[in-house]
């Protein structure tokens, strides 16, 4: 145990001078950046997932509206039928104009319920089918951040690199061994700043 006091005081300098603290803020930088983009890849892979989802919700509507379709149409030629028998029913003749008329004005307002039902389903796969590409554009969006992140957190490892090798090299000459820039600071180190009260 004699030898842990050294290696950490001799660990605790390299990493309080420049180097070290650049190595751990370059470090940081790039396993940031992994993390962000693995957490926009898997918001990628939620929006596709999302995207397919509102696609299958597409089909599904279009094939619903043509059931229901049917189905009203289905309803619109039992009616013309149960027209037809009470018509019949009634001694009434099945060739008179009144006859003729309402069964066409039956017709036509079963087959108008029949498209309103189709327009419907069709609105609805439309609305699923932009839902899904909006997804799709979120999924490249996510990607695209991932990359930013990558490529962010590289520069940022970078500039983490280039600023403690900076920091222990030998003082500037044109700042007059200065070790901040600021052109306010006398080589006494008194700030020439006018203070206000």
């Amino acid at each position: 145990m004699a030898f842990a006091a050294p290696l950490v005081s001799a660990v605790g300098g390299f990493f309080s001078s420049g180097v070290g603290a650049g190595l751990l803020g370059a470090a940081g930088s790039i396993v940031q950046g992994i993390g962000a983009s693995r957490a926009a890849g898997y918001q990628a892979r939620v929006a596709e997932m999302n995207a397919r989802i509102s696609e299958d919700n597409a089909v599904r509507a279009q094939q619903r509206a043509q059931v229901e379709q049917m189905t009203q149409d289905r309803q619109t030629a039992a009616m013309l039928g149960e027209q037809r028998a009470a018509m019949a029913g009634s001694g009434l003749d099945l060739n008179s104009s009144s006859f003729i008329r309402t069964r066409a004005q039956t017709a036509g307002l079963g087959r108008m319920d029949a498209l309103n039902v189709r327009q419907a389903g069709d609105l609805d796969s439309f609305n699923y089918r932009v839902d899904a590409s909006s997804n799709r554009a979120s999924a490249n969006l996510a990607r695209l951040e991932g990359r930013n992140s990558l490529i962010s957190s590289a520069f940022g490892a970078a500039t983490s690199l280039v600023g403690g090798s900076t920091s222990t090299a030998r003082p500037n000459r044109i700042t007059g061994g200065r070790r901040n820039n600021d052109p306010w600071m006398t080589r006494a180190g008194t700030s020439m700043r006018r203070v206000t009260i």
